[in-house]
């Protein structure tokens, strides 16, 4: 299985973690953060995919999907967003590659 199916299969069950689930630590110290947060990107990125090729039909099922997920995300930002040298990019990168629609609204941010 190479590294691209198994983040598509992530993206599948997305819905289903949880924060602690998400904080994968990265191997090397050389980045200066404690989190990979760039993987949780290319798992959230993979969902969007799968989410603008779904049929119309399943549109409803999908928005309820991907607000659990934004929900998710959001949480996920209150936390790695705690360590001091996790630059400030990766967290805009990962805020902004969840679509619009996964947040109904912002108070949480």
């Amino acid at each position: 299985m190479t590294k691209a199916e198994l983040i598509r299969r992530s993206s599948l069950q997305f819905e289903e973690a949880t924060v602690n689930d998400l904080l994968f630590p990265l191997h090397s110290t050389s980045e200066g953060h404690s989190y990979d947060i760039d993987l949780v990107v290319s798992v959230l990125e993979s969902l969007v995919v799968l989410w603008r090729r779904i049929s119309p039909a399943a549109t409803s099922q999908f928005l309820a999907s991907i607000r659990k997920v934004g929900k998710l995300v959001d949480s996920y930002l209150l936390v790695v967003a705690k360590d001091v040298n996790m630059p400030v990019s990766k967290i805009v990168s990962l805020s902004e590659a969840l679509p619009d629609i996964a947040r109904p609204e912002h108070d949480g941010l």
